[in-house]
């Protein structure tokens, strides 16, 4: 009875899982919707490398629940891994609309 009451709990290790999740997303939708904040790395440090710091201390978070049993770490893990990755799909997917609308990335 116990294991089924301590799976419903969310647990602070999930919380900051799905917060990095969230991080990440919102510095993506600040890169793209702010252009001013595109730069290259020669010129500082963009916006969607933060995602390359935030995402894996999320999997340890999501890690560290997946062991405790708290709920949503599962979602966790497998998000924070998506959005570490991500720029690997975003940038391409950009280059491909830009070739198909005609427009440089």
């Amino acid at each position: 009875m116990r294991d089924v009451q301590d799976k419903k709990v969310i647990g602070k290790n999930s919380l900051f899982s799905l917060l990095a999740i969230g991080i990440s997303i919102i510095l993506y939708l600040l890169m793209m919707v702010i252009p001013a904040l595109n730069y290259g790395v020669d010129q500082g440090i963009p916006l969607w490398m933060f995602t390359w710091v935030i995402n894996p201390i999320g999997v340890i978070f999501s890690l560290i629940g997946i062991s405790k049993q708290e709920r949503f770490s599962a979602f966790g893990l497998i998000g924070n891994i998506i959005m570490s990755f991500s720029i690997f799909l975003y940038v391409p997917l950009l280059y491909i609309l830009g070739a198909i609308f005609d427009w440089q990335p």
